[in-house]
């Protein structure tokens, strides 16, 4: 990797995936550095994205929405109590671990993820615009409670198959979302809730982040009573506008983040103690270079992961 700078926004986010050690998030389990390349051998997740699985079977029940926003707020409250913001959750970034069950989840990408008093030295104002909390796009101080509202953002999806923040362009997603103003009316969308359901959805939804609810308070919500001990339900179809405005969404805001990315969103500073990340703890990064390809064939053996 000859990108210095790249190389440090890498183990930044490797740093970071190595205090991780929960179910719902993506598991590191071996590193080795190449030449060019640093592996990174993690738990494999054999399931499509949510989006994929949204736009392929249909927006979800309320008992199975409920059940894979639990599981995304599982998640987030571990990230969270080791003071780690995502920052860039969405419905790419939840993979189902695997292809026969869609309903056991995981968390991916820590790519624009920060320790919560880093956030200002890295990529500030980040994230997917549709997701983003409206607080981080006016520029004000954020914390972890940023990404209670993109999993409400999510959450809102998944019950009604539409986009709260749905544009024609980016710049017109960004204005919407940065305003923050939704539509909980789900008449219109021939949906009925329970009403604890509608009071989750709210207090993620909430536009003050002084009063939005935490990740590990939302756990505790009334919403979530029984969910766990009911069967999964089935996706039910959603109609093909709605699936066409979903694509549309995301190619809009991955076009444009990549060109933000390439030009003007490069970090301001790194975190001066990156350099730890060479200090021993596991998993370990083997720096025997010459040998590195082998030894993550080794590696891979050694988890039993079938190609």
């Amino acid at each position: 990797m000859k990108d210095e700078l790249e190389k440090k926004c890498l183990l930044y986010e490797i740093k970071m995936m190595r205090h991780m050690d929960h179910p719902r998030v993506l598991k590191l389990h071996e590193l080795y550095e190449g030449e060019n390349y640093i592996y990174c051998l993690c738990e494999l997740y054999k399931g499509s994205d949510l989006l994929k699985a949204i736009i392929k079977k249909g927006s979800q029940p309320e008992m199975k929405a409920l059940s894979i926003v639990f599981q995304i707020l599982e998640a987030l409250s571990y990230m969270h109590s080791k003071k780690i913001i995502h920052r860039d959750l969405k419905p790419e970034n939840i993979i189902f671990k695997t292809s026969k069950h869609d309903i056991d989840i995981g968390v991916v990408d820590l790519g624009f993820a920060t320790f919560e008093k880093d956030y200002r030295k890295l990529f500030v104002r980040c994230g997917t615009p549709g997701y983003v909390a409206p607080e981080v796009l006016n520029d004000k101080d954020y914390d972890c409670k940023v990404d209670v509202y993109s999993a409400g953002i999510i959450f809102y999806i998944i019950l009604t198959g539409h986009i709260p923040f749905y544009g024609n362009s980016y710049k017109e997603i960004v204005m919407r979302n940065m305003k923050g103003d939704i539509n909980f009316n789900f008449s219109k969308y021939k949906i009925k809730v329970d009403e604890d359901t509608m009071d989750l959805l709210k207090s993620m939804l909430q536009k003050d982040p002084k009063k939005r609810i935490s990740s590990a308070d939302a756990l505790m919500h009334p919403a979530f009573c029984n969910v766990l001990s009911k069967s999964p339900l089935h996706m039910k179809p959603i109609d093909q506008l709605n699936v066409d405005k979903l694509k549309q969404h995301t190619n809009i805001t991955e076009e444009q983040n990549k060109k933000i990315k390439n030009k003007n969103n490069q970090p301001s500073t790194i975190p001066d103690d990156i350099n730890d990340f060479y200090s021993p703890n596991t998993p370990a990064l083997n720096k025997n270079r010459k040998k590195s390809f082998d030894l993550v064939k080794k590696g891979v053996n050694k988890m039993k992961v079938k190609k």
